[in-house]
């Protein structure tokens, strides 16, 4: 009686072992990378001017092309889209992801 129990609980704690913890490993490295690292890796890239400050470039903009820009929220947009091309970037390294 004993045997069939042990031997079911310890299929489940292998299989929740086996799938779970291997999983939740790799998705806590890719949110890792792309919460942690990549902030670090873009203030890296932005103080060697290897970016072109952003902010300068908007600065050169009328006024009239300011006021849809912010009702658009591109400013916005071009950061996530730089983020998420960096984050796409990152993850595609992973061998066994990308």
């Amino acid at each position: 009686m004993f045997k069939v129990i042990f031997m079911a609980l310890s299929a489940i704690v292998n299989y929740l072992v086996s799938d779970f913890l291997i999983k939740g490993v790799i998705f806590l490295s890719i949110y890792f990378l792309t919460s942690e690292l990549l902030p670090v890796a873009i203030e890296v890239l932005v103080s060697k001017n290897l970016i072109p400050d952003l902010n300068s470039l908007f600065g050169q903009l009328p006024e009239s092309m300011w006021y849809f820009f912010n009702i658009f929220q591109i400013p916005m947009a071009i950061s996530l889209m730089i983020s998420a091309m960096i984050s796409r970037f990152a993850i595609r390294r992973i061998p066994f992801i990308g």
